[in-house]
């Protein structure tokens, strides 16, 4: 009982000895004023978002290609750009388009596919009679109309007649192209006669120069090697031409002699424009496409799915190509892409300095393409008749940007897609299908039938 009693006060110090160490520990907390301020707080530099770049406009849409169907036009063959007046003509055979009918006309649309006149110039008048109109130029106030074996003149600002020059020996005229100098016109025979339901040639291609202040026209080169020569365009030096009946580009000085002959991959082919570059566009009715390139050189097709491709035009100003369809009885016109200018100006200071471009790369020469020869042909042992050769020209110019393909759209037609005639085999010696639709436009060209006995094929 003793012993226990002394315990006691040592164990209560013990207690109160751990009591005190935990206190010292776990102090208690300080007593908070309702009043003090609040810490500061530490706050981390973040680095600043880079700014955004707005996005950029989107570019503007360009030119759309304008079609002009269902408007009255009849077998549309040429298209021309009057500048001054910044109007289109366009000439519409209407019918047979190798005998005379008075059935033609030309018709007046503005740029933006609005026809303005339907029959500017009406041939079923007695005083602007017109059976077969096909090429157009313009020198002047006149606007030059081919029409069967004569050109005629008309005022393009009145339509009024003013004459007509006539061109000895021929029966199927069909291109016309003025000289940059508007003393000369040369105007394209194709030579064809309609006869059994087909076309025919003579024999008689030729080529004439016509004085226009004289009104008087004579041949400048006549050969059936031309075979059905079509669409003209005349430079400094005399003239280009392609052909109906071959896949023939060549040139024409004038002393009738003919340069080198450039084959493009299809035939048919019927108008030829000139681009700021140098290069050409040209129509080809077997392909139903637009081919450009330049002479001696390759030529690509860069407008595809224009089935019947006439004499086409350039309306520089706008920069677009004037298709005339044939056989859809329309006309269409597609923007063209634009050039990549032809040198660059150096930074260096003084005075400016242009760097040449680099030194022309001649293209290969595109395959030969087999295409039937025109007119009789030739003993095993006589040569392959061929246009006379004449100096080489200057190669053409390496610092051109190529034109991508354009879209166009086709032109719908309620009997469907309109067929264009192919090549006839070898060894048939006939010329590519039927050039022009002999009856309406709504009929497909006729196949060229056989020559008669005796006569020699074409």
């Amino acid at each position: 009982m003793d012993r226990s009693r002394r315990y006691i006060p040592v164990v209560l110090g013990t207690s109160v000895a751990i009591f005190a160490a935990g206190c010292c520990l776990h102090p208690a907390p300080a007593p908070v004023c309702p009043n003090a301020a609040p810490p500061p707080r530490v706050v981390l530099a973040r680095p600043a978002p880079e700014p955004v770049a707005p996005l950029p406009p989107p570019p503007p849409p360009g030119p759309a290609t304008i079609v002009v169907r269902d408007a009255g036009l009849q077998m549309p063959k040429s298209v021309i750009w009057d500048a001054g007046q910044d109007v289109y003509f366009v000439s519409n055979i209407n019918g047979n388009s190798a005998i005379p009918n008075k059935n033609g006309f030309l018709s007046k649309i503005g740029p933006d596919g609005k026809v303005i006149a339907l029959k500017f110039v009406d041939g079923s008048k007695k005083a602007s009679e017109l059976n077969s109109p096909k090429g157009l130029a313009i020198i002047g106030d006149i606007l030059y109309v081919a029409d069967l074996n004569v050109v005629r003149k008309f005022d393009r600002k009145s339509g009024k007649a003013k004459g007509v020059i006539t061109v000895p020996n021929s029966v199927f005229l069909n291109d016309l192209s003025a000289s940059p100098d508007g003393k000369t016109l040369y105007v394209s025979d194709s030579a064809v006669t309609f006869k059994a339901g087909s076309f025919a040639g003579t024999g008689n291609d030729a080529i004439y120069v016509i004085n226009v202040k004289k009104g008087s026209a004579v041949v400048l080169i006549s050969d059936e090697a031309l075979h059905w020569p079509s669409g003209l365009l005349a430079d400094d030096d005399g003239v280009w031409v392609v052909a109906l009946g071959a896949n023939h580009l060549f040139h024409v000085d004038q002393q009738g002699g003919t340069g080198p002959a450039t084959r493009l991959p299809k035939g048919g082919l019927d108008g030829i424009v000139k681009l700021g570059d140098g290069s050409f566009l040209i129509s080809s009715w077997e392909a139903s496409a637009i081919y450009r390139g330049f002479p001696r050189g390759e030529f690509k097709e860069v407008i595809s799915g224009i089935p019947s491709p006439a004499d086409i035009g350039l309306d520089s100003k706008r920069n677009s190509l004037l298709i005339p369809i044939f056989q859809k009885s329309a006309v269409q016109f597609v923007p063209l892409p634009p050039l990549t200018p032809p040198a660059v100006a150096s930074p260096l200071p003084g005075p400016p300095v242009v760097t040449p471009p680099p030194a022309p790369v001649a293209p290969p020469r595109p395959a030969e393409v087999a295409y039937p020869a025109l007119g009789p042909t030739p003993p095993p042992s006589a040569p392959t008749p061929a246009l006379p050769p004449a100096p080489v020209r200057s190669p053409p110019p390496s610092n051109v940007a190529p034109l991508a393909p354009v879209a166009v759209p086709p032109v719908p037609a309620a009997g469907g897609p309109a067929s264009v005639p192919a090549a006839p085999p070898a060894p048939a010696p006939v010329p590519f299908g039927t050039p022009y639709n002999a009856g309406n436009s709504a009929a497909a060209p006729a196949t060229p039938a056989a020559p008669p006995a005796g006569s020699p094929a074409r």
